[in-house]
């Protein structure tokens, strides 16, 4: 059973929608007279739906009052009123109201406005939920990337061979300073630039074709070349996304004379 506060500052009309009300089964915690009232008393009856008048006499109107509820409670408002004038409408619209009722009242159509009021508060505090899920998942998981590019970093610069992350055109997204020392560039310039731009053509062809063939088939690739009486041995390993689509390359080199290497 839905609970229902009235806000109205007329004893008759209070009274008349009280009855309406229980009649149509809802149960009524309170009916107060003005905004301040009502403010003191929903955080104790937590009502479901409040049927409240717009313009009571005093400091605070309806819209007024309305707007604090909705901001500290999970309750649906329902504006109430004999006045139908444009200014009054467009007060009650600003709050953003689930419900809006003109006099004179029938049962029906309160019963009508009653339950979508409730039902529209529902999806909100849904949404809400879901908005909370949705950004509470957002800040873990960014919290996760910036573990998993710390724990890159660590294991990228721990060991003495070279290892670089490519994307399949060969640009380096991130790698070591080792093997950037062995291109002979500060590793800052290193990052973003296209291997094969800064290997000799014959030695840079051979990599792509290499490269060229793991990104074709998906699958791992082991092989050595010699560069001025110095063998590297080369790993390449394809990384996917989640289509199984191959979309960056991890190349491991180590310089088999123990020498300072590069691919």
């Amino acid at each position: 059973m839905l609970k229902i506060m009235i806000v109205y500052d007329d004893y008759v009309i209070s009274e008349e929608l009280k009855a309406i009300v229980l009649d149509l089964d809802y149960e009524v915690v309170d009916v107060v007279g003005s905004g301040e009232a009502a403010i003191a008393m929903v955080s104790l009856l937590k009502p479901d739906v409040i049927l409240m008048d717009i313009v009571m006499p005093g400091g605070m109107d309806g819209t007024n009052a309305a707007k604090i509820i909705m901001e500290s409670i999970d309750c649906a408002v329902v504006f109430v009123t004999g006045y139908g004038s444009n200014k009054i409408i467009q007060r009650a619209v600003n709050v953003e109201p689930h419900g809006y009722l003109l006099k004179p009242f029938e049962p029906a159509e309160i019963k009508a406005c009653i339950e979508f009021a409730f039902h529209k508060k529902q999806i909100e505090c849904r949404l809400k939920k879901a908005y909370s899920d949705v950004l509470s998942g957002l800040k873990e998981r960014i919290s996760e990337l910036e573990t998993s590019n710390h724990h890159l970093n660590t294991l990228l610069n721990a060991p003495t061979n070279s290892m670089a992350l490519l994307d399949i055109d060969g640009t380096v997204i991130a790698g070591n300073p080792i093997v950037a020392k062995g291109f002979r560039m500060d590793f800052e310039e290193f990052i973003g630039k296209c291997v094969y731009d800064i290997m000799p053509k014959e030695l840079a062809n051979y990599w792509k074709f290499r490269l060229d063939r793991v990104i074709e088939t998906g699958k791992p690739s082991q092989f050595t070349d010699k560069r001025e009486k110095v063998s590297f041995d080369n790993h390449v390993y394809p990384i996917f996304d989640n289509t199984g689509k191959v979309i960056q390359l991890a190349v491991y080199g180590k310089d088999l004379s123990c020498q300072p290497c590069t691919f």
